[in-house]
């Protein structure tokens, strides 16, 4: 299961001390530092899900920590520290994109309680958004139909490999329903309550995709006016799927090996690299084996890619599925037309 990550920064050791020891008896993978820059620094190298950080600090104060970090590619949430002196400035905050902030001195349960309410409300903020775009994509998900021998070998083989954490090629031609069984196999990972974001290669423009995936810092090319996280970011915690593999640039093939070997993405434009734990489904119509000896795909990424492989067969080789289907998407048909289904026993 995917365990959040949070950075506490606070001038205060003891307070740091306390803070790390409280969030990770609740399952937190947690770092501390104990001043602006630093925080700054390390949300630039790594992918944080929430960063608390102390209001006034030496160096850069919890604002600026704030525009840095909320401002940035990583996605990730602040909260705000604070005495009952300074209040009014971490209301400000809040205006400026802070989750929530603390005042000291806090009892243990009121922060256990303030962080898993953030992390709660962003996770479900970061679904929301990819649901959203899943609709304006008009996905449709329907459980995958059949029963013939072929079928149940795939279903026995998505059951064994989903628990695993390896990466998984999905192979067949196009129609099968790969992105099916890939959302299958997510849905019965580890990692099922943390977003599944697909990524179609033979449809982003190649110019634009590596920007998509691993985000871009403001500047990094002419139209970008802000920074922005990319799918990588997105999928963190959970699982990226990469339909059509075999359609994927070489230069981006380089850069999603790397992903694969060190779990390491850098934004465009960026001169730092950070951590980011993700899953790498993929699928393909193509036989990557013929694409690796035209040196048209890289060998050392079809392997890092193909530790687990499920195979689809077409429906010409279901026969006996295909009555099964016909029912399925005649009561799926009829019940969108309002139309009643006569039996075709």
């Amino acid at each position: 299961m995917y365990a959040p990550r949070i950075l506490i920064a606070d001038d205060e050791e003891t307070i740091c001390a306390v803070l790390q020891r409280v969030l990770e008896k609740d399952g937190y993978r947690v770092d501390i530092c104990h001043d602006g820059d630093t925080a700054i620094k390390m949300a630039s190298q790594t992918v944080y899900d929430l960063v608390l950080t102390d209001l006034k600090m030496p160096g850069s104060d919890g604002l600026e920590v704030l525009r840095k970090v909320a401002g940035g590619t990583t996605g990730a949430a602040v909260m705000l520290m604070t005495n009952y002196s300074t209040v009014e400035t971490a209301v400000e905050a809040m205006r400026q994109g802070a989750r929530d902030y603390i005042i000291k001195p806090f009892v243990h349960d009121d922060i256990r309680i303030s962080v898993a309410n953030t992390l709660r409300d962003t996770r479900l903020a970061r679904e929301n958004k990819l649901l959203k775009e899943e609709l304006n994509r008009s996905i449709n998900l329907e459980e995958f139909i059949g029963s013939c021998p072929k079928i149940m070998d795939v279903f026995k083989l998505v059951n064994k490999v989903a628990p695993t954490d390896s990466s998984v090629l999905v192979i067949g031609e196009s129609g099968v329903g790969k992105e099916l069984i890939a959302r299958a196999i997510h849905r019965h990972s580890q990692r099922a309550n943390e977003p599944f974001v697909p990524v179609n290669c033979g449809a982003l423009p190649a110019e634009l995709m590596e920007s998509e995936l691993f985000g871009h810092v403001k500047g990094a090319f002419s139209g970008a006016v802000s920074s922005k996280p990319g799918l990588f970011q997105e999928a963190r915690g959970g699982a990226i799927f990469f339909d059509e593999i075999g359609e994927l640039p070489p230069a981006l093939q380089v850069k999603l090996l790397r992903v694969l070997q060190d779990q390491v993405i850098r934004p465009v434009g960026s001169s730092k690299s950070f951590k980011c734990d993700v899953r790498i489904i993929t699928a393909t119509n193509k036989k990557l084996d013929i694409e690796v000896e035209n040196k048209t795909f890289r060998e050392d990424l079809y392997y890092r890619i193909n530790v687990l492989t499920i195979e689809l067969p077409p429906l010409r080789e279901r026969g006996q599925d295909i009555e099964e289907l016909a029912v399925h998407f005649l009561k799926k048909h009829a019940s969108r037309l309002n139309r009643n289904v006569e039996s075709i026993q």
